[in-house]
């Protein structure tokens, strides 16, 4: 078999392979199963019903002991429809999984080779129950006994791989991969079953299959097959079933799909720059830390696919049907990887960017998208297309709509959320002429009157929110301001009884207490003033854009500092009555202290970050990739 990037080490198809003996027996295999189907379907009395029930039991039961004596008192009757499918007892104890192995094993070596190959009333040979079970040891054990299972088809012509990657059993899929072959009919890698098989590949993220698939056989990357291309199949003349159209449904495959926290994106960008066996066993040891992995291996994997497919099909004619139908999904699906791939491939993409596009990527808040219209400078003529539309008004009225739940979960917190969307307005109507935030949609409502009966809901949800984490914090502020205030005024080793001195004001740890527990005082008292204040402000719609977040953030980092300097004041307490001036006891105390500092700071920080980020930053605007155009 040709060497491709698929890291398919299971794979061959060389002549010597000794599982990729001839199949040419496989019309006589059937011949005579249909002869032994026959004779058993004439059993019709009622005794030969409760056999045929008792057989069942004992399959589902993996009862070896009562199955072999109904069969020797009937040997044929293992070729017996005693399934709902009319399947026999050999399709039910291989779809019965890896438990009933040792039945499966018994019986496969009680049928004849050819008896393998019966089939249910869809065409089903018992590989194909295989295959939807995952049962791969069943399936190797059948294919070791008749080799030419890989290609016997179903009624409708699909093998039993299509099962294996439907269901997505990916070791059974690599395996079904070696044992079938590509060069007997029916062909299961090309026309409407490759196709299929390709399709199913990309529905279960089975990318590195997918590449593998149309780097071996580059027609299914365009559904191209001689005249088959101009077949009334919808197959072939549909051109949203092309692959790359398939792929632009897809969002979870590509990196803009997916979200992580900051640790998640720290380990993100970190798995495949250092040692690969390091990460491998850190993966091993920590298993979120190997699905990051994996799912970093799959964007790569599907970034080369739809690098593939987009330069296969710009070698069929219709390369501009299947580009278009694809560029439409892919700002569908909110998936700028699939138009920037696009535009690279086939420049003349441009003009796909309509208002249409424009208008998802604004309804639907997809902010790269959004950023690469900007990148090629159509968006203020894009913005100015959609004045006349009488129905929704201008792109300010839909872009003071509510945006899709499954764009506002992106964002945690109601507050958050309603920046978010505040921004995304706010962006819009800065590229917007003036005379659009005046103009009056079909109720006639002027965009910020839109915007804000969209987000009446929101904005209350968003108060609520922020209220209730500004008194738990005012709460924990208090308390601090209570503990320290108190300890200012005990001071630790007492006074002097004549002068009132601190015994121990010449040490440098009293000096240190005295400043921390002071700064701790301030601090916390600062945060509670700081929360008060966000209890009392008025939820105005614009006060969610910088006013309640920027006073949430002093909030959050006042409350930090105040425990912070707590601890060090607690710590240096405790050190000057028991410490004795001895090190292990500081060190000790230093590294207590650092722990509920530490719980603050990963439980807290998050939000904090996303606070910072969402207020301060750079935004969800601007150039996001340096590959675009040229």
């Amino acid at each position: 078999m040709a060497s491709s990037s698929l890291p398919l080490s299971v794979i061959d198809d060389s002549p010597n392979n000794p599982n990729c003996s001839s199949i040419n027996m496989a019309q006589d295999t059937d011949e005579n199963v249909s002869a032994v189907l026959s004779s058993s379907l004439q059993r019709t009395s009622s005794s030969e019903l409760i056999y045929y029930l008792e057989l069942h039991k004992a399959v589902l039961n993996g009862d070896w002991k009562s199955a072999s004596k109904l069969l020797e008192d009937d040997p044929k009757s293992f070729s017996a429809p005693i399934g709902t499918d009319d399947s026999p007892m050999l399709h039910i104890a291989v779809e019965l999984g890896e438990a009933r192995m040792g039945f499966v094993e018994k019986l496969v070596e009680f049928v004849p080779r050819e008896a393998l190959a019966l089939r249910d009333s869809d065409g089903a040979t018992a590989l194909f129950k295989a295959a939807r079970a995952g049962n791969i040891k069943a399936a190797k054990l059948l294919v070791n006994k008749n080799p030419s299972l890989p290609n016997i088809c179903s009624h409708s012509n699909l093998a039993p791989l299509h099962s294996a990657v439907r269901y997505g059993h990916k070791e059974l899929t690599l395996y079904l991969f070696s044992v079938t072959r590509d060069d007997v009919d029916p062909y299961p890698f090309s026309n409407s079953p490759g196709i299929e098989l390709l399709r199913r590949a990309l529905m279960v993220g089975f990318h590195d299959v997918a590449l593998y698939l149309v780097k071996r056989y580059p027609d299914l990357a365009t559904c191209n097959f001689g005249d088959a291309k101009d077949s009334d199949d919808d197959i072939y003349s549909d051109d949203d079933k092309a692959p790359l159209t398939v792929l632009a449904k897809r969002p979870w495959a590509f990196r803009s799909g997916s979200h992580f926290n900051l640790w998640q994106l720290i380990i993100y960008h970190s798995c495949q720059k250092a040692n690969a066996i390091f990460w491998e066993l850190v993966g091993w040891l920590v298993p979120p830390i190997k699905h990051i992995q994996e799912t970093k291996t799959m964007h790569t994997l599907t970034l080369q696919l739809l690098n593939h497919l987009c330069t296969e099909v710009l070698e069929v004619s219709r390369a501009k049907k299947i580009f278009r139908q694809s560029f439409i999904n892919g700002a569908k699906y909110g998936i700028p990887e699939i138009l920037e791939e696009i535009i690279k491939s086939y420049p003349y993409a441009l003009e796909y960017l309509d208002e249409d596009v424009f208008k998802l990527a604004v309804l639907n808040r997809y902010e790269k998208i959004f950023n690469l219209i900007c990148e090629t400078g159509m968006h203020r003529q894009l913005i100015i297309r959609t004045e006349d539309d009488s129905n929704n008004g201008n792109i300010l009225h839909l872009a003071g709509k509510l945006a899709p739940p499954h764009r506002l979960s992106l964002v945690s917190g109601a507050a958050l959320q309603m920046q978010r969307e505040l921004h995304w307005f706010k962006e819009i109507e800065k590229y917007a002429p003036r005379a659009f935030s005046e103009s009056e949609n079909e109720n006639k409502d002027k965009p910020k009157m839109v915007f804000i009966k969209e987000h009446e809901k929101l904005i209350k949800e968003g108060e609520k929110w922020m209220k209730g984490t500004a008194k738990c914090y005012a709460l924990a502020a208090a308390l601090i301001a209570t503990v320290v205030f108190a300890a200012a005024i005990t001071i630790p080793g007492g006074n002097h009884d004549d002068t009132g001195i601190p015994n121990f004001s010449k040490e440098k740890a009293f000096k240190v207490f005295a400043a921390s527990d002071s700064l701790s005082l301030f601090l916390s008292i600062a945060s509670v003033l700081i929360c008060l204040s966000i209890l009392t402000a008025r939820y105005a719609e614009d006060d969610f854009l910088f006013a309640l977040p920027r006073r949430l953030i002093f909030g959050l980092v006042t409350l930090f500092l105040s425990v912070t300097f707590m601890m060090i004041a607690y710590s240096s307490a405790i050190y000057l009555l028991f410490g004795e001036k001895k090190a292990w006891i500081l060190i000790t105390l230093a590294a207590l202290a650092c722990l509920p500092v530490t719980l603050y700071g990963i439980l807290q920080f998050p939000l904090l970050v996303e606070l910072i980020y969402s207020t301060y930053g750079p935004g969800i605007f601007g150039k996001h990739s340096n590959r675009l155009i040229r």
